[in-house]
């Protein structure tokens, strides 16, 4: 019987770990020059169907230290305590019908957001 709750344990984790896959052409498809530019420094790049304000809003909701900034069409969240060096950037840019979302690793780590409950509720928020 825990072999099976162990085998279902394993699913919410790949859902996860799919959320830091490298972006791919089709993920980029409809995204603006600024959130392209960004690509190569980015730990997730991916699109969602809610809107930039829905997830920014979630996204504050749920994490601390989040200070937001409009930016070039879109929305810059910055997650963390440090300096701008030392916290997570997420860009939501307006892409159709929903969002085109990058996130940026910080530099140097203060350690005030974790990277995995980054992703969780990243994960959540865009939904």
């Amino acid at each position: 019987m825990t072999k099976i709750f162990a085998f279902l344990a394993v699913f919410p984790l790949l859902g996860l770990a799919a959320c830091g896959s490298s972006p791919s052409a089709s993920n980029g498809a409809g995204t603006s020059a600024a959130l392209a530019a960004h690509s190569s420094d980015s730990a997730m790049a991916f699109t969602s169907r809610r809107a930039p304000t829905a997830i920014a809003s979630c996204l504050s909701s749920r994490l601390h230290s989040v200070h937001r900034a409009s930016a070039s069409g879109g929305t810059e969240l910055a997650i963390g305590n440090g300096a701008r060096a030392d916290t997570w950037r997420i860009t939501l840019v307006p892409a159709g019908s929903g969002s085109a979302v990058n996130v940026r690793k910080p530099s140097s780590d203060d350690g005030s957001v974790s990277e995995p409950e980054l992703r969780y509720h990243i994960a959540r928020c865009v939904v």
